[in-house]
């Protein structure tokens, strides 16, 4: 959902009720030559932000996990919800 909350703030984008969560992977690439103390704090704190995000999302009581793109009205230019 973050790479639309933008749309959706602005009002380009709905959400849709009851449409299925689609997630996508993270990868981190690296050095050969990491300090594994270092990486291991690194992937830490990035899963640790993913779990975080991921459990704010899934506790909004009732928001939709889908988005559609609103259409705009053919008379007054205002857009639409439908």
């Amino acid at each position: 959902m973050h790479a639309v909350e933008p749309y959706i703030e602005s009002g380009e984008l709905d959400l849709v009720p009851g449409a299925p969560n689609f997630s996508f992977p993270v990868y981190a690439a690296h050095s050969v030559n990491v300090d594994p103390d270092v990486l291991r704090t690194a992937l830490t704190v990035l899963r640790t932000i993913s779990a975080a995000q991921a459990g704010t999302k899934q506790r909004a009581a009732g928001r939709p996990a889908a988005v559609r793109k609103r259409k705009r009205s053919h008379r007054s230019g205002q857009r639409s919800s439908r």
